[in-house]
């Protein structure tokens, strides 16, 4: 069922591949590649509380799977989970190794905690610019220090006007 599973998701029939991980979880329920792949399927298929729930199970059995961290940690973001979030980040900053694929990722998101959690945009800067230089999250780094830059502004701007 695993692979078959796995044929789904090539094809993006997410409810089959959904159907196929569930009934191979049945017989081996500590599975953590299928516990990953079905929150990969929960989260195309924007079910977003069930992909949580398969990440947090598949980390509960292996916490040094970077890519289930990572994965669980951008949820976390976009559901403004800023709390769960910021533990991933801070280990992934931490202890992961410097070349390790997913790190810039969890810059970028440690930056979108000091932001919406903490309204530090001064720190959210400094990860953020730890994250340009990555393939993927570069783009979106270098976009958040402009937008961090504004909020610096607008928040200064505001104290100087007494409100």
């Amino acid at each position: 069922m695993f692979t078959i599973g796995v044929e789904h998701m090539k094809a993006k029939a997410w409810d089959d591949a959904v159907a196929a991980f569930r009934s191979y979880l049945e017989g081996k329920p500590n599975s953590i590649p299928a516990l990953k792949n079905l929150g990969q399927c929960y989260q195309a298929l924007k079910k977003t509380d069930q992909a949580i729930a398969h990440y947090e199970k598949a980390l509960s059995i292996d916490e040094k799977r970077h890519d289930i961290a990572s994965s669980l940690g951008l949820l976390y973001d976009e559901t403004g989970q800023w709390s769960k979030a910021a533990p991933i980040a801070e280990d992934a900053i931490a202890n992961w190794a410097r070349d390790d694929e997913k790190l810039g990722g969890m810059y970028y998101l440690m930056g979108r905690v000091l932001e919406k959690r903490d309204n530090n945009y001064e720190r959210a800067i400094t990860m953020f610019e730890q994250a340009v230089n990555d393939p993927y999250w570069g783009r979106f780094a270098r976009e958040e220090i402009t937008r961090q830059r504004q909020l610096i502004e607008i928040r200064d701007l505001k104290a100087k006007q007494g409100g």
